[in-house]
């Protein structure tokens, strides 16, 4: 039969496609089907259209390289113990929802997004932070332009002071980033997080955290 892919998939007999003539876009004729990520894990390269997924199933180790401009329905991020995730922005844009550095309802852990490339992250008003969970690093340091609307630093009182702190880093070659909150640090003092460029146009503290 001739095949009717959504998503890769053909609906007929369930057939994957295997997007072998892939254009240099991402883009695979043979299914008609625009993906969104490359995948690296080691030497094994696989392609998603669902950035959303692609960045929950992250292990250690995997790289993500954006393909297109991107949506996130919700949210999704990184989680697992001991964790680290390299997403390359590929001069792209994400668009839309919610980005967590560590799962906020799972036991945290290190784990560490590297946000690499030029490429933003730029949600309409109310419509997506990046949030660096306890334990967690956001590591920017080779981000190389562009604009991220809003990170938000979590701290939670509740988890070991020696341990939780979480963190942001930013490199010499960064671009802007909107707002940089500390939204409830109660930290005594503020040791990880490390700003070695890029451009900040607001960085907020909340009135009962020292920083």
């Amino acid at each position: 039969h001739t095949h009717n892919f959504v998503n890769g998939v053909c609906t007929v007999c369930d057939y994957a496609c295997l997007h072998t003539n892939m254009n240099g876009d991402g883009f695979c004729s043979d299914c008609n089907t625009q993906m969104v990520a490359k995948v690296e894990v080691g030497d094994t390269v696989t392609y998603s259209a669902d950035f959303k997924e692609a960045m929950k199933n992250a292990t250690n180790g995997t790289k993500i390289t954006l393909l297109a401009d991107v949506s996130i329905p919700g949210r999704t991020g990184i989680s697992g113990d001991n964790t680290t995730v390299t997403l390359d922005l590929n001069e792209h844009k994400i668009t839309s929802g919610w980005l967590d550095v560590g799962d906020r309802n799972a036991t945290y852990t290190t784990r560490t997004l590297k946000i690499i490339g030029k490429g933003s992250y730029e949600p309409p008003l109310y419509g997506g932070i990046i949030t660096v969970n306890m334990k967690a690093t956001l590591d920017l340091s080779e981000w190389k332009g562009g604009t991220i609307s809003s990170i938000n630093i979590s701290d939670n009182s509740n988890y070991d002071l020696a341990t939780r702190e979480a963190a942001v880093i930013v490199g010499p070659k960064a671009g802007t980033i909107g707002k940089l909150a500390f939204g409830n640090n109660q930290l005594p003092k503020i040791t990880k997080t490390k700003l070695s460029g890029g451009s900040f146009n607001e960085i907020w503290v909340a009135d009962f955290g020292p920083v």
